[in-house]
């Protein structure tokens, strides 16, 4: 979630800095965002940011979560004023730094929370995973037994255990 949303905060403000008119040090020096071609480029830039990050979201299965973050917090910072960028650095960053504290306050909490209440989610988990796997057991003998009313009473159970791991 951390590297999500600090990525989608900070990421456009450096993509919308090499646009900015007042960026006369850039590799964009001769490109603004000023004109008929900067906004078209602005526009470009936004339908490349959403869609890539999008993208990256629906495809791949370990940054996906990532992926989604970067999409939803940095398509708002993408969409400035032209010349207003270097005006808001600092409130840019304070806003990451913000974000990023409530993001290690509720982690702190939680963990503090499950700490004193002696359960841990990983603990839940692996006994929850470990009652799905004697569900399944037990339903795969009343299969080999010829027993479908037990069959089905297992399956039921055991799929109540999965949607509640």
């Amino acid at each position: 979630k951390i590297l999500g949303i600090v990525i989608g905060k900070i990421l456009p403000i450096l993509v919308v800095s090499l646009l900015d008119p007042e960026n006369e040090d850039g590799i964009f020096e001769h490109f603004s965002c000023a004109g008929n071609w900067g906004s078209l480029a602005t526009a470009s830039i936004v339908f490349t940011f959403t869609w890539f990050f999008t993208y990256m979201y629906y495809t791949s299965a370990n940054w996906g979560g990532i992926g989604c973050f970067v999409a939803a917090f940095g398509c708002g910072s993408l969409v400035k004023p032209c010349g207003t960028v270097n005006d808001d650095y600092s409130q840019n960053y304070k806003v990451v730094a913000q974000d990023v504290f409530a993001i290690l306050l509720a982690l702190s909490l939680d963990m503090g929370i499950d700490v004193l209440l002696g359960k841990l989610p990983r603990d839940s988990a692996v006994q929850h995973l470990e009652q799905v796997k004697d569900g399944l057991m037990s339903s795969t003998e009343a299969f080999f037994e010829g027993d479908l009313d037990g069959l089905e009473k297992e399956l039921t159970t055991t799929r109540r255990k999965i949607n509640h791991a």
